[in-house]
């Protein structure tokens, strides 16, 4: 499910400096576990311009957290984004363990058979 998930849809991680932020390090961990086991592609975003190991190549916030509604939300903080229209959808902030990803992107991305409410 979260590979055809990320075949419409970014998975987006942000973080901030690990020694201020000690989850971000661990967060880190998990979405570069989940990378290697799902061949999934992760967007790293540092809030403050800082560098994880797992991503070094993050792209620097200059205002796209904002524009996105994810400045003011702790982190580390992972969501789904549609790059099409920059819709967002938060899967959380704080650590979460990869069972919690995956769940939360099954939860929200499965079609309910029963459709919606009438």
């Amino acid at each position: 499910m979260l590979q055809q998930v990320s075949m419409q849809e970014g998975v987006l991680f942000v973080f901030a400096n690990p020694e201020t932020c000690p989850l971000c390090q661990a967060q880190a961990q998990i979405l570069d576990q989940m990378r290697s086991q799902f061949g999934i592609a992760i967007l790293p975003v540092s809030a403050d311009g800082t560098a994880l190991a797992e991503f070094p190549d993050a792209a620097h916030d200059q205002g796209q957290l904002e524009g996105l509604g994810l400045k003011d939300h702790p982190k580390p903080l992972v969501a789904l984004v549609n790059p099409a229209g920059n819709d967002v959808t938060l899967l959380g902030a704080g650590l979460l363990a990869a069972d919690q990803i995956l769940t939360r992107v099954y939860t929200l991305r499965t079609p309910d058979p029963e459709g919606p409410p009438q």
